[in-house]
């Protein structure tokens, strides 16, 4: 059914209504806009606003903020905090942007990191702790043990990076 609207003539109503019910409850639940959000506090080097979603439900949302923080170098107890989060991913993330601060802290969560259920949690820390500077002999004793890792990929990072430091 054609219904003429403004000398134009629309095929179905029905359809644009569902698209404008969509967009609105997208909107209205938040869905897109914490994601947005974090995004643009980051994009405004605000760390305060970034960091308040590290308590966020999404955990979509929890990892760009751990991201975005360890991308400005925000090397703080709320940030360190994302150890302990729910979602792997988010310590996968945490575990990889902890390279950018390379200190005693970073260094201790890392060597937690690398026991984590998670390989790809274990795979970052790898990667990451091989690179701090305060990593010693119990760490690159931590990171061979991960070539007994059950894990392929874990294993080859732990190579690779022990490769990669001492070549």
């Amino acid at each position: 059914m054609k219904i003429r609207i403004n000398n134009l003539y629309v095929k179905n109503l029905n359809l644009i209504f569902l698209e404008l019910l969509v967009i609105v409850l997208v909107t209205a639940c938040g869905l897109m806009s914490d994601l947005h959000e974090v995004r643009m506090y980051y994009e405004k080097n605000n760390k305060e606003g970034v960091a308040k979603f590290l308590n966020n439900s999404d955990p979509n949302v929890r990892e760009e903020a751990v991201n975005f923080l360890a991308e400005m170098k925000e090397c703080s107890a709320r940030l360190y905090k994302a150890e302990v989060d729910e979602s792997y991913r988010v310590r996968g993330i945490l575990a990889k942007g902890l390279k950018k601060c390379n200190d005693e802290e970073s260094m201790r969560i890392l060597s937690r990191l690398l026991h984590d259920s998670s390989s790809y949690v274990r795979k970052n820390a790898v990667e990451s702790i091989i690179q701090n500077d305060y990593c010693r002999k119990d760490c690159l004793l931590a990171v061979r043990r991960l070539f007994d890792d059950e894990d392929s990929y874990v294993k080859l990072s732990a190579a690779k990076m022990l490769y990669k430091r001492f070549p």
